[in-house]
């Protein structure tokens, strides 16, 4: 037991000292993160920077749905259809007055397909909030002449579920959700630890072999004691 924590000792001393193990240990856990986060970052800034949308309605009876939808993320103004009306809006989205427009039509209102004009194509949330706000006009114009348009358009949503616990001191959503996001970082910073150690010990092993050090240890110490010293390390 002497050898193996006299081989821990040495693994742990040598591992230490090298920059490269405060470096990986600290440094790339931080880069990863920061590679996740900026572009989240930036994406938000941008949709906070450019959030007026002009929307052209064609049809006559989508305008108030699809504004009421897209209102919550961007400020919603109406131009009436003409015949310059693209050229005009092109022009005031590529001097920045607006983010783009939304063209809808006949089109839009039997196959749900519009046309969105920008300076620059919107981010990957910006697209998923403006064709889910188109769809669910379409679907409501759709649904207007049905006797229970309210009941469908509640089931073509995707329905809800209330569950109810026996439990009463069970914890609330917010609460499991932060338990789920903390057990994720948990298991992502605990990947990466293995992940850098199982590193260093390899190196270690291939430092030794190549200096031919370990023939040396091995002359003292049984394989599997420096092997287990290595792994404790």
């Amino acid at each position: 037991m002497k050898i193996v924590m006299a081989v821990i000792r040495r693994e742990y001393l040598q591992r230490v000292r090298n920059k490269w193990f405060i470096l990986g240990t600290i440094g790339l856990p931080v880069l990863v993160i920061a590679m996740m986060a900026i572009p989240i970052v930036m994406e938000a800034r941008n949709e906070a920077r450019d959030r007026v949308i002009a929307v052209v309605d064609r049809t006559g009876v989508l305008y108030d749905d699809v504004a009421s939808d897209l209102g919550e993320s961007f400020e919603v103004e109406r131009v009436p259809y003409s015949d310059d009306v693209a050229r005009s809006l092109d022009e005031r989205s590529a001097a920045g007055e607006i983010a783009g427009f939304l063209m809808l039509d006949d089109e839009t209102l039997s196959a749900g397909k519009a046309v969105f004009r920008g300076d620059k194509t919107p981010g990957t949330l910006r697209r998923m909030r403006i064709r889910q706000a188109v769809v669910q006009s379409v679907l409501r114009a759709r649904l207007r002449g049905l006797s229970d348009a309210e009941g469908l358009e509640a089931l073509l949503s995707g329905g809800s579920i209330e569950y109810e616990s026996l439990q009463e001191d069970e914890l609330d959503e917010g609460k499991r959700e932060a338990g789920m996001v903390a057990g994720f970082l948990g298991a992502f910073v605990l990947y990466m630890v293995i992940l850098l150690y199982g590193i260093q010990v390899m190196r270690a092993v291939l430092e030794e072999k190549t200096t031919r050090i370990v023939e040396i240890i091995i002359s003292t110490v049984k394989p599997w004691q420096l092997m287990l010293g290595k792994i404790a390390a």
